[in-house]
């Protein structure tokens, strides 16, 4: 860490020194030079320059992406103040956050939205878990809006959006071949071509991609093979039909797979547990107090598959023109499966267990041993996902003085969800049963490992068995518009709204290896109406002003696990209204962007992830549990110093806090009772309960920021030398609500250094240039092998030092 801070150090004074120094020489240049490019983006449902939307936007072009070595939406998160990005499991479970506005439901539930909604040409991504194309689809430009957009897009903005743009057909014939050689045996592939089929009638574009990678973490339980290898293969095309002046007709699909590895995994001992409660049967304490270390050893079984994603989609937008409106219509059917795998113990040789006998040394709830066996426990999780949308709208003319829109929204998700688990342990007989061994008991004797048990394979080449089997639908009807007019020169005020039905189904089969208790299907219908209000105003060509009150909704759901009481098993909706002001200008002729904003957010009847005050429900649960604000600024600038050398950066700032009353019942037996690291409360109804007031949600980040420099230096009339170099700073985050276990904080630097022409490019470039050791996510949960109130540190590794090159030819 402090390396890398004096790298960054060191390179933010350079970009310093690099824009005072450019100050003469910029004068010198030719004015049609120093301009800096305009970006069209859509997240108003129209087209229009970013710097004249009422929303606080970041937009990154192919171009921009390529130059951060941006390629997938973990690297966005690490290298985009503002956003971050967790996984787990090679990559699946994806959560993307906005402004520090963690989504304190956690859940893997896909029926359960996030707080930010992924959108790929316009359609909704209800798999989270295969939402990750940047990799393997030719992308146009990624938009990150930020603040709530459910007043126009409905489902899962709560927090903002995330738009993926495909690249369209030009009227030019055009292609691209791209190769990238890198170390840890990371090699890329891309092909692309477009070109007019039928001229100024029909044209059309397709690109392949393919990348595999090594991976780079060494696994203490099979060192000939590292962890976090990946192959990943990709196709997308389009169509653009243009019949006559009036109608365009653009079809877009792709259809992509990934293989991934287990990803740098490790598990933070017990032993180094030092605050909380004190567990007499583990003869640890409940909580981890402290930053994570980011050294721990990586001890996974060598026998966990591959994870495995397949994706598919297709998209088709129809526009007519009239004099005086527009009519769209947008269809969407999208295709999804993901299996991923993973080490339930994160010990490579198994958990170490006793073995009792079934009618002799096992009891109803503990067994006696006298000798031991190790035992693997494997999960593997399967989501099967189709979805089907229709969109259909009616606007005015972007140029209007008066501006409408009127449409109608339809959704459907249907969500095959399965787990298959098992612990599998040489030499056991099916008469035999697995014993918790707990150095607080007295040696031969301790409780039976329930879960394990239930999950026993004894069959040969056989690791899992079905745990648990359930089927969701979400059908969602939306009406939606919006108002804007300017009333004088320059000032408009915009109202928009969108009243959204949501009917939610879940039907649970199994749960646990048992059939699911309680009345199955659980259904419920779902209603919220959610407006944003906004004033503009353009005080010149390049000032612009703005200011909006935005209402953002995420509907209720459902809690299907057994074990659960009747108030547990439905949670509400939860709401947050975000007010914001801001300011978007080009000083100095154009060669100064700066941009700047302020927001405020109320959150309430927050839905958090959490565990039942039933110790015997190992799943975690959503519950609602008081409110949360949240007070925030953000600035982004880019100045084009010289016709030669450019520089920018832009930073987060974001503190989300609980708000009064606000309680996690998961960690109230874990606290102490008396606490000295919790403050206890009683809530009306629950009893004793763990206050998480005034602290800040898990994973939520109070501080990133992000400085570069570019340079492009002429070597010959057709020739140009380009370098950019990328600070990127992500402040720590807490892996639970106490705040008490904090990891992810990390200082990155990536350097770029390309010779290109109008036809081929080589560059050079490194990513984590100081190969900082990080921990990009921890999560806490259960395990076999322990009594289920003693939750498990378990830290997902970062990348470490990436190096490589990448050329490419234009035909």
């Amino acid at each position: 860490m402090y390396r890398s801070k004096i790298v960054a150090l060191t390179t933010s004074a350079l970009v310093s020194a690099f824009a005072a120094s450019a100050v003469v020489p910029a004068a010198l240049a030719a004015e049609d030079e120093l301009v800096l490019e305009e970006i069209i983006v859509t997240a108003r449902k129209r087209k229009e320059d970013i710097q004249t939307v009422p929303i606080t936007i970041q937009a990154l072009t192919a171009g921009d992406l390529a130059e951060r070595n941006i390629n997938s939406l973990t690297d966005l998160g690490s290298s985009t103040p503002g956003i971050t990005v967790s996984n787990i499991t090679g990559g699946t479970f994806t959560n993307v956050m906005v402004r520090g506005l963690a989504p304190a439901n956690s859940s893997s539930d896909l029926n359960i939205e996030a707080n930010v909604g992924i959108f790929i040409d316009g359609i909704y991504q209800t798999s989270r878990n295969a939402a990750d194309v940047l990799s393997t689809v030719d992308i146009a430009q990624v938009d990150v809006v930020k603040g709530p957009q459910s007043a126009l897009y409905g489902r899962s903005t709560f927090a903002g959006a995330l738009g993926i743009t495909t690249v369209r057909p030009g009227n030019n014939p055009e292609g691209k071949a791209t190769v990238t050689i890198g170390n840890n045996g990371d090699y890329r592939g891309k092909v692309s071509l477009s070109k007019p089929i039928i001229e100024d009638k029909l044209s059309g574009s397709i690109a392949a991609n393919w990348s595999s990678y090594g991976g780079e973490f060494d696994n203490l339980n099979n060192p000939s093979d590292k962890l976090g290898g990946y192959e990943k293969r990709g196709v997308s095309g389009a169509l653009v039909f243009t019949p006559t002046e009036n109608f365009t007709a653009t079809f877009t699909g792709f259809a992509t797979k990934s293989t991934m590895e287990l990803p740098g995994l490790s598990r933070n001992p017990l032993s180094t547990h030092n605050c909380g409660g004190f567990n007499a049967q583990t003869q640890a304490y409940f909580i981890y107090c402290g930053e994570v270390a980011t050294n721990l050893p990586i001890d996974v079984s060598r026998n966990i598959p591959d994870s495995t994603s397949k994706s598919r989609q297709g998209a088709l937008e129809l526009e007519y023109e009239f004099d005086a409106f527009s009519i769209v219509s947008v269809t969407g059917i999208s295709a999804s499966e993901v299996y991923a795998s993973n080490d339930a113990d994160t010990i490579g040789d198994g958990a170490l267990y006793g073995v009792c006998t079934v009618g002799s040394t096992c009891g109803a709830t503990t067994g006696t041993y006298t000798r031991t066996v190790r035992g693997n426990s494997i999960t593997v999780s399967n989501d099967h996902v189709v979805t089907k949308s229709q969109e259909l709208r009616i606007q005015s003319p972007d140029t209007d003085r008066f501006q409408w829109l009127a449409g109608a929204f339809f959704f459907q998700s249907n969500v095959d969800a399965k787990t298959w688990s098992g612990t599998t342990a040489a030499g056991l007989t099916t008469t035999e049963r697995l014993v918790q061994i707990l150095p607080g008991l007295a040696a031969g004797t301790g409780p039976l490992a329930a879960t394990a048990n239930s999950g026993l394979v004894f069959e040969p080449g056989s690791f899992v068995r079905m745990s648990s089997l359930a089927y969701k639908q979400n059908i969602t009807r939306s009406l939606f518009g919006s108002l804007g007019y300017e009333v004088l020169d320059g000032l408009r005020v915009s109202a928009e709204g969108r009243y959204n039905i949501d009917r939610k189904t879940d039907d649970c089969r199994l749960s646990f290896f048992a059939p699911c208790a309680g009345v199955q299907p659980l259904s419920g219908e779902f209603t919220s109406f959610t407006p944003r209000f906004t004033v503009d105003y353009k005080a010149s060509e390049d000032i612009f002003l703005f200011a909006s009150a935005a209402k953002g909704v995420r509907s209720g759901g459902f809690n299907t696990v057994a074990g659960l009481t009747d108030s547990e098993r439905t949670f509400d909706e939860e709401e947050n209204w975000t007010y914001e002001a801001g300011l978007k200008s080009w000083l100095f002729d154009r060669r100064l962007m700066l941009n700047a904003s302020l927001f405020r957010v109320n959150w309430k009847n927050l839905q958090i992830s959490t565990f039942s005050p039933n110790t015997t429900v190992a799943q975690a649960i959503i519950m609602n549990a008081g409110g949360m604000k949240t007070n925030g600024v953000e600035v982004q600038t880019e100045f084009k110093a010289t016709d030669i050398l450019s520089v920018g950066g832009s930073v987060t700032y974001s503190d989300p806090q609980y708000g009064n009353g606000a309680y996690d019942p998961a960690y109230t037996t874990q606290c102490g009772n008396p606490s000295t690291i919790c403050d206890l409360v009683t809530i009306a109804g629950r009893g004793l309960q763990a206050s998480i007031e005034g602290n800040r949600p898990a994973r939520s980040v109070k501080l990133q920021y992000n400085l570069h420099a570019t340079a492009d230096v002429p070597v010959s009339a057709d020739w140009t030398l380009s370098g950019r170099v990328d600070v990127s700073y992500v402040g720590p985050t807490y892996t639970n609500s106490l705040n008490l276990t904090s990891f992810g904080e990390r200082t990155l630097t990536n350097l770029r250094v390309a010779l290109d022409n109008d036809v081929y490019s080589i560059a050079a470039w490194v990513t984590n240039l100081t190969d900082e050791q990080y921990n990009a996510n921890v999560i806490q949960q259960p395990r076999n092998y322990s009594i289920g109130t003693q939750r498990i540190l378990e830290a997902y590794r970062g990348d470490g030092r990436r190096f490589g090159v990448t050329a490419s030819a234009k035909f």
